[in-house]
């Protein structure tokens, strides 16, 4: 179970250290098989207590939620706790959310950013985008833009297929691109892209590298990058003017956010177009539609 909780309004581009990040509480630990004497539940509490890291990280989320068990938060966090003492890295990672938000545990942001920093060492993708983000604003550490910068393109370049894209992904690929990072965070992704685009402190402005940070990430149902990328393309002009993309990226982002937060670009760029325009930029949208929708199915990624 992965709950994605994201706020990222178009023209801030920005998250709270607690939004940004991914809480996958619920692992994908499967309990032994069952005898005729044993339920599943004292099968994955007997393999708790054996020492098994992934089924403690599993029964103290389930015993956090009352999943399947009576609820027991204290205990809960007890066995999470657990299993980040054996370097279960999703569990440090678990710990590290809980620290940071105060939720069912009192709030400790050096702790967090400890535990965080354990499991980003270990390659967890989530751990390494959350930790980009608390050296970005300086949470439980000192503000350190390289640090940050450095952890979401860890993140960002997950899985590194950008070097044989076009020979094993060319279906997935955007039409003018080579080469795109198909398995990493999109949030590393669209953070990536914001740094480049605004050039913050002492990061020089890379609007072209802001772009395709923000295409590998719309190109997998990104809304804040396919937002971000029709307004810099349609409205702003930047790296390029080119409105028919700009349209087509708009509509792409209006039409996968039901709450009408990313249909300001639509708004702005359709009134400009004319009809022979606008009958472009429908075709590029259909097929960018079908880029994005095929992508979601054979990456096997959910809307974020």
């Amino acid at each position: 179970m992965k709950i994605i909780i994201r706020h990222r309004n178009l023209l801030q581009g920005l998250m709270t250290v607690f939004l940004i990040t991914t809480i996958s509480l619920g692992m994908s630990c499967k309990a032994p098989k069952t005898t005729p004497q044993e339920t599943p539940e004292e099968q994955a509490l007997k393999s708790a207590e054996q020492g098994n890291s992934e089924a403690q990280n599993q029964l103290g989320y389930d015993m956090i939620h009352g999943e399947g068990i009576p609820q027991n938060i204290e205990e809960g966090v007890g066995w999470i706790q657990k299993a980040a003492d054996q370097g279960y890295s999703k569990a440090q990672y678990n710990l590290a959310i809980m620290y940071q938000s105060g939720k069912w545990v009192e709030p400790d942001l050096s702790r967090a950013f400890e535990l965080m920093s354990k499991a980003s060492q270990q390659g967890l993708i989530e751990a390494q985008t959350s930790l980009g983000f608390m050296y970005e604003r300086g949470v439980g550490t000192k503000l350190d833009m390289h640090e940050a910068l450095y952890w979401y393109q860890q993140a960002a370049t997950f899985g590194k297929a950008a070097s044989k894209s076009k020979k094993y992904y060319k279906e997935n690929l955007l039409p003018h691109r080579e080469e795109q990072f198909l398995y990493g965070d999109r949030d590393a992704q669209f953070m990536l892209g914001r740094i480049y685009e605004e050039g913050i402190e002492g990061i020089g402005e890379n609007l072209d590298l802001a772009a395709k940070w923000y295409e590998d990430a719309a190109v997998r149902g990104d809304v804040a990058s396919q937002a971000r990328l029709a307004m810099m393309l349609g409205v702003q002009g930047e790296p390029k003017l080119d409105t028919i993309w700009g349209f087509a990226w708009a509509k792409v982002a209006a039409s996968s956010d039901l709450s009408g937060n990313h249909s300001m670009p639509l708004r702005k760029l359709e009134p400009h177009l004319s009809e022979e325009q606008k009958s472009q930029a429908e075709s590029t949208y259909d097929q960018l539609n079908q880029l994005v929708a095929y992508n979601l199915k054979d990456l096997n990624l959910s809307m974020p």
